[in-house]
């Protein structure tokens, strides 16, 4: 899944050169089904802009195993940086 994010990352460098990256943490919501039911982004400079739409969309898609019980969130920390 990482490859998927620094997707994200590289399509930002090309449109924005100037863009310095850092730290951020995705937190999804899994339901029970291991299906990410929702994905949102610590830093609201990247979570409202396109590539936190582009890193949110690849984090949804990642599945995890079934399990019996209430959903829950996990943080996904990333350093978005070129070539990271």
């Amino acid at each position: 899944n990482l490859k998927a994010f620094q997707g994200c990352t590289e399509t930002e460098l090309r449109r924005n050169p100037s863009f310095k990256g850092g730290k951020i943490n995705i937190t999804v919501t899994i339901g029970s089904s291991g299906v990410v039911t929702k994905a949102t982004i610590d830093r609201q400079d990247i979570n409202g802009s396109d590539l936190g739409s582009c890193l949110k969309e690849k984090a949804k898609r990642i599945v995890f195993p079934r399990f019996e019980g209430e959903p829950f969130d996990v943080e996904i920390p990333l350093i978005l940086a070129a070539g990271a």
